[in-house]
């Protein structure tokens, strides 16, 4: 379901891209969906190429938070959000940071 919500995304047409945004936020916030990690950190990834960064870097700190408490192994795109967020510390909070061309 992520990967259809990304393909939305990537169209040309803009209701198919507001429709693939609006399902990859259901998904981010479903609790009961076992891959919403992955959901949360392409949503961060979204904002994040849109220089939108309070709303990555929230997404991200969340996703980051939501695996504190994981006792087997910590999701790879929580350690994904956190290389991030260690990216946007290293930098003056002045800063802007730059998101990757697309």
């Amino acid at each position: 379901k992520t990967k259809q919500a990304l393909m939305k995304i990537d169209m040309q047409d803009e209701a198919s891209q507001a429709q693939g945004l609006d399902e990859l936020r259901k998904l981010a916030l479903d609790k009961d969906n076992k891959n919403n990690d992955v959901a949360q950190y392409y949503l961060g990834l979204y904002h994040w190429t849109r220089n939108e960064l309070t709303e990555a870097l929230d997404i991200w700190k969340n996703l980051v938070a939501s695996q504190a408490s994981e006792k087997l192994a910590a999701s790879p795109w929580a350690s994904l959000a956190q290389e991030k967020l260690a990216q946007r510390s290293m930098l003056p909070e002045s800063a802007p940071i730059e998101a990757p061309a697309a």
